[in-house]
């Protein structure tokens, strides 16, 4: 888990909120097993890993970089102390 999503989850404030007069949430992306160049010798433990959830394959960088281009967005201007799990499905399959 990210550091700090914990207390965002639990709604406890954390970092510069704890100094802040005014409540503040955050916004946080949790990424799951992520494929990267950096990790390509762990391909076969990454497919092994997301084998059974939704999406069946590791996360790309891009996939994570989507999800922070929408909390960033106007879009998302509702979206007060929202983690978004971009896992591929695996925090459903073993919290489920």
């Amino acid at each position: 888990m990210p550091p700090g999503s914990r207390a965002i989850r639990s709604g406890r404030p954390n970092g510069p909120e704890l100094c802040s007069s005014r409540p503040h949430l955050s916004r946080a992306v949790a990424p799951g097993a992520t494929a990267t160049p950096g990790n390509a010798a762990a391909a076969d433990a990454l497919a092994e890993m997301t084998r059974g959830p939704v999406a069946g394959t590791p996360v790309r960088p891009v996939d994570i970089a989507f999800a922070v281009r929408f909390l960033v967005s106007n879009e998302a201007s509702y979206a007060h102390g929202a983690v978004l799990d971009i896992d591929g499905g695996i925090a459903n399959v073993r919290l489920g």
